[in-house]
């Protein structure tokens, strides 16, 4: 099954951004393009995605507070 790819300037990002991630939910692809070219993509999250992300401590002790 072809996945469907429904591609957005900035400012329809920015206006429709809640919808958008419904779209991505059910499965849509999103792409933002500006000026016509595309500049990134937004898509459903799996749980292969996520594996091996935690909420807490993804970035322990990578940063230094001084």
């Amino acid at each position: 099954m072809a996945t469907r790819t429904h591609w957005v300037g900035v400012r329809e990002l920015e206006t429709n951004l809640s919808r958008l991630l419904a779209d991505v939910e059910t499965g849509i692809d999103v792409v933002i393009v500006r000026a016509g070219r595309p500049v990134a993509r937004i898509v459903r999250a799996t749980e292969a995605h996520l594996s091996g992300i935690s909420s807490y401590g993804m970035f322990a002790g990578q940063f230094t507070i001084a």
